[in-house]
């Protein structure tokens, strides 16, 4: 969270390829385009945008297991399940979405037996799942094959206890 909250206080736009201490051009765009849109519009276009970036390993990208990625380093290389969930959550919350309503959800995906991770988001008091394996955005109680482990943002760390189901994560969990 700290080498994004760094990447985000940049307000120039990037000129060049790898130019440091900017924001890219499509990040700001899209940034502005979320600006006055309902929340469940700009959960359709973060999850749009950031759903046609290429998928790459860890190793490839950073030779390490395991590197959560800041979403400029995103935009750039690409990146796993993690990374597309962190980046969807930043970009919400840079377009002024706050943590009671987006998180970053990881989960048990039985169907493929490994775990992911995807972006929660309430509106209205229903769970949206922003998935970088699926297109659209479908209501959690309907994503039966993932078991929720715990959810975190910038305000806190959530548990679930027994979870079998994606209703465990839409209800109360243990802060």
């Amino acid at each position: 969270m700290a080498r994004a909250a760094q990447e985000l206080q940049y307000m120039a736009v990037c000129v060049r390829v790898g130019e440091r201490r900017c924001a890219p051009q499509a990040w700001r765009e899209l940034i502005t385009r979320l600006d006055g849109l309902p929340l469940m519009a700009k959960l359709e276009a973060v999850n749009r945008f950031i759903n046609r970036y290429p998928y790459v390993p860890t190793w490839q990208n950073w030779h390490r297991l395991s590197y959560w990625e800041a979403p400029f380093e995103f935009l750039a290389r690409g990146a796993q399940c993690q990374d597309y969930a962190i980046a969807k959550y930043m970009a919400l919350h840079a377009a002024g979405v706050s943590d009671a309503q987006i998180r970053v959800l990881l989960v048990r995906d039985t169907d493929l037996g490994v775990d992911h991770a995807v972006l929660l988001a309430d509106v209205d008091g229903v769970s949206y799942i922003l998935d970088n394996l699926k297109p659209g955005i479908v209501p959690a109680v309907h994503d039966i094959q993932y078991r929720p482990y715990y959810a975190i943002n910038q305000s806190g760390y959530w548990k679930y206890l027994g979870g079998r189901s994606m209703s465990a994560a839409t209800g109360a969990a243990t802060p």
